[in-house]
């Protein structure tokens, strides 16, 4: 995974909504390599260590499936008389 900034990473992750973890940086909760955050910094989450409130964050981005019914049709056929 290349670089990505790390309130969008946190919030793939559900740790919270990007505002929230907006305000969790400058609060100065959020650290990478022990190393406060500012807004907008960008993180590698293979390679950086990542902490929220003195508690390492170990995550992986979640899967979005979006599912489609243009193909699918639900018939009905009435009971034979």
């Amino acid at each position: 995974m290349s670089s990505i900034r790390i309130n969008k990473y946190l919030a793939s992750i559900d740790m919270a909504s990007c505002r929230s973890i907006d305000e969790m940086v400058d609060e100065g909760r959020v650290k990478i390599n022990e190393e406060v955050v500012t807004v907008g910094q960008q993180v590698d989450p293979e390679k950086d260590k990542i902490s929220v409130d003195g508690k390492e964050v170990t995550g992986r981005e979640r899967k979005k499936y979006i599912l489609s019914s243009t193909n699918l049709r639900v018939t009905h056929q009435p009971p034979p008389k």
